[in-house]
């Protein structure tokens, strides 16, 4: 679990950030086969890539709660250091918002 501190900031201010970071991201989203679906207070992001027999799957919720993201994540046959690249970049984007 990370937590990405927005001091002053409501749920509802959080929640809109995040509905602009999808229209932003669309790129990204669709280049990389990446199903973005709403959950209660955020949004789930699915990403799953296939190799001969190894299936490498990533599982992220992000949520906004008052002064905070909460972004809990599950991963198949992903190097942590992928995980982590990939989650430094995301606390730099809501670090922004």
């Amino acid at each position: 679990m990370m937590i990405i501190d927005k001091p002053g900031k409501s749920k509802q201010e959080l929640l809109n950030s995040l509905e602009k970071l999808k229209t932003d991201f669309a790129k990204e989203i669709s280049e990389y086969d990446v199903k973005l679906s709403p959950i209660t207070d955020g949004y789930n992001l699915k990403g799953s890539k296939k190799i001969v027999f190894i299936e490498f799957s990533v599982d992220v919720n992000i949520q906004a709660e008052e002064g905070k993201y909460v972004i809990n994540y599950t991963s198949k046959n992903v190097p942590q250091g992928q995980i982590d690249k990939a989650m430094v970049k995301v606390k730099e984007v809501l670090d922004k918002c």
